[in-house]
């Protein structure tokens, strides 16, 4: 986790950016920190792209927010 840009959340992976390596480690750090099943997570843009969206139901945006705050600050 590193930050947050321009009202984005920043995530640094190890996972290259190839044939989606990258997008299903981004899904698998996401679900750990929300604690939802990786099944639960879709990739709604940018699958090629630094900057993606994430659809991950029947979760609040504040919960949402809360968790990665949390992550942020290292607590």
């Amino acid at each position: 986790m590193a930050g947050v840009e321009q009202g984005a959340l920043k995530v640094k992976l190890q996972a290259p950016p190839v044939e989606g390596a990258a997008n299903e480690a981004l899904l698998e750090f996401l679900a750990k920190c929300l604690k939802k099943p990786k099944s639960a997570l879709r990739l709604v843009s940018g699958n090629s792209s630094r900057l993606k969206r994430v659809f991950i139901p029947n979760v609040k945006a504040t919960e949402v927010s809360d968790v990665l705050d949390q992550m942020i600050k290292g607590k």
